[in-house]
């Protein structure tokens, strides 16, 4: 089977079912993931460009790396500080840094060493610092308590700070410091993994983690103990949840005991419901034959009907992605039964990814789906009986999208559309309050990126974005100004092949932390570096 031929076996895994599905890819030797291939150059080299000749200033944002992972100021915590070009240092001390907030230090014996970038300088943080991560920086808030800024110094020496051809770092105006994630160094599994979901599963108070597998490898639950095993760290419960070439998994409490359950997307078999043994546990056994049939890339769970189940609650419903083969909303009794009630097969593209939100502000929930064959993502309007309606709108057109995440991104209340795609510029489309969308003009990233999700981060109150992105890219962390436009954080995790990213306080401290499903690799835990002064 090759990428010019659809039809055929279904039954594909990783590599080979993104090769057929995503026309005019290539794959790496041994990889899963796609490498964007450019036209080969004849005729001369191109000239070496001159040195350039104008000051390096502090850009973008600086990042703080709570290396101990404890949440306070410390010893041995990092100060990240970038530069608008590649820089040396020399006889440098952190005295010739700015720290603009009344109060703020370095702590006593930092120091400053080059990198980790050719274009940044690291500052060691010394004994007592004070530093705020949290929120943002404003040049006319500076007293005591006020989130961190910084610059170089007005007074840094000649030859302190320079650029490769020698010409002096000069101060401009201090720039905000955020939060960064620093590695946990857990590894869980190695499962040719697709997606995650945090979620607390045995009734303990903290997130557990979800892992779907593909092949016949598996899908995993894995217990987080805040009080016995550490912060965030996860232990294998040991539990083999299938292993049908599972796609995507959620957690949702579909029978209305209070638990969450587990329903997973299944590429080959049909899609499985897992329940929730209810005794706190986090045991799950299979419920119910497969939900469909036809090859399911991605799900989500809401209250679609408007029914109520059990316990007088809104019961969760499904809706389904499926390949090439229409997707589907299944009704659940209120016990986790779903059927398909309203025999509906909306659209007939590549549909990698599917979530549910009220778009158009009538307390219903719509449907956004992701499509890889270029001809658009799209919205569905929910009638509120369950009943979808093409919007007629085409978001992306000419773009092989691969996951769409929704959120309120520009602080008006109503949710926006965040999507990325494969070797292209992710998109933000920004929603007008009544389910029309209009793209923002940003184009984040040029990675193959598989996996959006969007949180706050740095805790000044607006949704923050983070990338999975494949092809040992690197995940990245974009951070929003609160009116929708983002901005690249500078960090890049990992250097693998990562297929889904999720948010949410691992380590109970507060603040949002990583995990990210790694296809050739163990899935990782990055933990956020939100600190505050002790």
């Amino acid at each position: 089977m090759n990428s010019d031929n659809i039809q055929g076996d279904l039954k594909m895994h990783g590599a080979q079912f993104l090769k057929t599905f995503l026309p005019g890819i290539i794959l790496l030797p041994g990889s899963l993931i796609l490498a964007s291939c450019g036209g080969g150059g004849g005729g001369a080299p191109a000239a070496t460009p001159p040195p350039i000749q104008t000051p390096p200033v502090v850009s973008s944002f600086a990042r703080y790396l709570d290396i101990n992972n404890n949440g306070v100021n410390d010893i041995n915590d990092q100060i990240i500080v970038p530069f608008d070009q590649a820089v040396a240092i020399t006889s440098v001390s952190s005295n010739d840094f700015s720290l603009p907030v009344t109060g703020d230090t370095f702590g006593s014996g930092a120091t400053v060493i080059s990198g980790p970038a050719v274009n940044e300088v690291t500052i060691i943080l010394g004994s007592s610092p004070r530093i705020k991560t949290a929120q943002d920086f404003s040049a006319s808030q500076t007293a005591t308590g006020s989130s961190t800024g910084i610059d170089v110094a007005a007074t840094l020496p000649s030859g302190a700070i320079t650029s490769v051809s020698g010409v002096d770092a000069k101060f401009s105006a201090p720039v905000d410091l955020i939060p960064a994630f620093v590695d946990s160094l857990q590894s869980l599994g190695n499962n040719n993994s697709l997606s995650v979901v945090l979620g607390d599963v045995d009734g303990d108070q903290d997130l557990d983690l979800v892992v779907a597998n593909d092949g016949d490898q598996a899908n995993r639950v894995y217990i987080n103990n805040l009080n016995n095993n550490g912060p965030g760290v996860f232990t294998d419960s040991g539990q083999s949840l299938g292993a049908n070439d599972s796609r995507s998994v959620v957690l949702g409490d579909v029978d209305g005991d209070t638990y969450l359950d587990i329903v997973v997307a299944n590429y080959i078999e049909g899609n499985q419901v897992y329940l929730n043994d209810a005794k706190g546990s986090g045991n799950f056994s299979a419920f119910g034959s497969g939900i469909g049939k036809a090859a399911s890339t991605s799900i989500a769970l809401g209250d679609v009907d408007g029914d109520v189940g059990l316990n007088r609650k809104k019961d969760l419903d499904l809706v389904v992605a499926n390949l090439s083969q229409g997707n589907q909303v299944f009704n659940n009794n209120g016990q986790g039964v779903f059927t398909d009630d309203t025999q509906q097969f909306l659209g007939l593209n590549i549909t990698l990814s599917v979530v549910l939100g009220d778009v158009d502000g009538d307390q219903y929930l719509d449907m956004v789906v992701a499509n890889a064959n270029k001809k658009g993502n799209l919205i569905y309007i929910n009638n509120g009986n369950g009943f979808f309606t093409d919007s007629g709108q085409l978001l992306g057109v000419g773009k092989s999208s691969l996951d769409v995440a929704l959120g309120d991104i520009d602080g008006d209340t109503d949710l926006d559309i965040v999507v990325v795609n494969s070797g292209e510029g992710n998109r933000v489309h920004l929603n007008n309050g009544s389910g029309v969308f209009t793209d923002a003009g940003q184009s984040l990233g040029e990675n193959v990126s598989f996996s959006v999700a969007l949180g706050d981060i740095d805790n000044d109150g607006d949704l923050d974005m983070v990338v999975a992105n494949g092809a040992n890219q690197g995940d990245r962390i974009y951070i929003n100004d609160g009116s929708g436009a983002f901005t690249d954080s500078g960090q890049s995790l990992g250097n693998d092949n990562d297929y889904s990213i999720a948010l949410g306080d691992i380590d109970g401290d507060g603040d949002l932390d990583i995990v990210v499903a790694n296809y050739d690799g163990a899935n990782k835990v990055y933990l956020n570096s939100l600190t505050a002064p002790p």
